[in-house]
């Protein structure tokens, strides 16, 4: 039986920022469920579903800089990401996609 290694955030966004492929599909592992449910609340096509996410990922990798813990955790960090590709995805205001996730964000907090 293989060994499974588990990662800290700080670790997997360390290995991100460096260009590791393995943590890039951690960070994938480990937030792609979550983040694919909010943006089904937003968006009902799954083909969009997966092309927003799959950009998510991708502007994360060439942002990995751009990730500081003190101003957000992974999750609302790549959450900023999949707003951005609502928004353009649909072509709807960013202001408008944003309230929507927040919206989505805090009922799903609160049950």
């Amino acid at each position: 039986m293989a060994r499974q290694t588990h990662h800290s955030n700080s670790d997997i966004m360390r290995g991100v920022m460096n260009r590791e492929i393995s943590c890039l599909k951690t960070l994938y592992e480990n937030y792609a469920c979550s983040l694919n449910g909010m943006i089904n609340m937003i968006v009902k096509d799954e083909e969009s579903r997966n092309v927003i996410l799959e950009k998510t990922f991708l502007k994360a990798w060439e942002a990995a800089d751009s990730y500081n813990p003190v101003n957000d955790s992974v999750f609302i960090w790549l959450l900023k990401f999949s707003i951005k590709e609502v928004s353009q995805h649909l072509e709807i205001q960013m202001d408008d996609v944003t309230n929507r996730f927040w919206k989505v964000y805090a009922e799903l907090r609160n049950t």
